[in-house]
């Protein structure tokens, strides 16, 4: 859940900070997404220095960063003071979010990782939903109180300190065995990364601008915080399948399947319409929910023994600097068209990835068979 929370705790009171400070769409889009830059500057800095002084320790330093510096935002009384605690609030992301995925790659294998691996990404679209929804009734109260809900890495740092333990990588079981095996390691492993940098520049296409898109239509921020809360519980949905399903797609139908409904969810939004855009949000978070788990699990396999904080590391690199960029490039194209045509052009280009992922994930695994 922490994971996301440089985003979804604070994304319904994007409006709120704008008006306050006086800021554009820029700096005031920056609230979400310079978290996500400085997770794509540390992300393999942390993921190095996970793998010497261990996942454990890792984890808890970064769940004091992300603690203090959050909460922080609260006492902002300026912009550029609130950019620098994103700043390091994203620092702390990065070292939460490669150590615990990580320790799951240590702690479980076979099927067993497959299923732990779907129900992470479960919990994280749960946790989605409940950020949202308080997110958007404490935005309603003041723009800086949901700055308040990063106190909650206290209490969980609190039962870390207690319950996270460091194990030795597992090189002779059968997790193990499917890291040797793995045919084309590399290709399956760049192929993961241009997916996650894809599906996350299209999916922060929608909690960036859904803000300003629904009070168009005159949503409350209350109702905007729900409606992002879509994206949570679909994902988390799918996600619990993916986790109970012993029987899985491949990845090239896994990407084929994922970009299509990104695809479809971002051409919806293009007619400005709420009930479709409640449905359009759905598809989103249900695209998230088939491939997350499907990468996160696919690179955990291939991860050499002793570099899985390197590995996780890039994947958390890669995956936040798709969601920066993302605010960058939707901005412009909102700024010189629309929203609905932003929305459009987003999407028409998911869906040529769509194809482009599948046919290359065929082709791989045409050649190992």
């Amino acid at each position: 859940m922490l994971i996301l929370m440089g985003a979804a705790a604070v994304a319904p009171s994007l409006n709120g900070i704008e008006e306050e400070f006086g800021a554009g769409k820029f700096l005031t889009s920056m609230i979400i997404t310079l978290p996500a830059l400085s997770v794509a500057l540390f992300g393999f800095p942390m993921g190095s220095f996970a793998d010497r002084i261990g996942m454990a320790r890792t984890f808890m330093l970064s769940l004091a960063l992300f603690s203090v510096f959050g909460v922080a935002g609260y006492f902002a009384d300026s912009i550029w003071f609130l950019l620098a605690t994103r700043f390091v609030i994203g620092i702390g992301i990065a070292g939460i979010s490669t150590s615990t995925t990580a320790l799951i790659g240590m702690y479980y294998s076979g099927e067993e990782r497959k299923r732990v691996i779907g129900m992470q990404s479960a919990f994280m679209g749960v946790g989605c939903v409940c950020l949202e929804i308080a997110g958007g009734i404490l935005a309603d109260i003041a723009w800086n109180v949901p700055f308040l809900i990063y106190a909650i890495g206290v209490p969980i740092l609190l039962l870390a300190s207690y319950g996270i333990r460091d194990v030795r990588p597992r090189s002779f079981d059968d997790g193990g065995m499917e890291r040797q095996e793995m045919p084309h390691r590399r290709s399956v492993m760049a192929l993961c990364y241009v997916a996650i940098f894809v599906a996350m520049f299209v999916m922060f296409t929608i909690p960036v601008n859904m803000s300003d898109y629904l009070t168009r239509m005159d949503v409350s921020m209350t109702l905007c915080g729900i409606v992002l809360a879509i994206m949570g519980t679909a994902q988390a949905v799918v996600s619990s399948l993916y986790a109970r399903s012993k029987r899985r797609m491949g990845i090239a139908s896994v990407f084929l399947l994922g970009f299509l409904l990104q695809a479809v969810s971002l051409c919806l939004l293009h007619l400005e319409n709420f009930p479709v855009t409640c449905i359009a949000i759905m598809l989103c978070g249900m695209a998230m929910g088939i491939m997350v788990p499907t990468i996160v699990s696919t690179l955990s396999m291939a991860s050499p023994a002793g570099s899985e904080g390197k590995v996780m590391g890039i994947y958390s690199m890669v995956m936040n600097l798709g969601s920066f960029c993302s605010a960058l490039v939707v901005d412009a194209l909102i700024e010189s068209l629309d929203f609905a045509d932003a929305f459009l052009y987003v999407g028409i280009a998911a869906a040529v990835f769509a194809v482009a992922a599948a046919l290359f994930g065929s082709r791989m695994n045409k050649k190992a068979v």
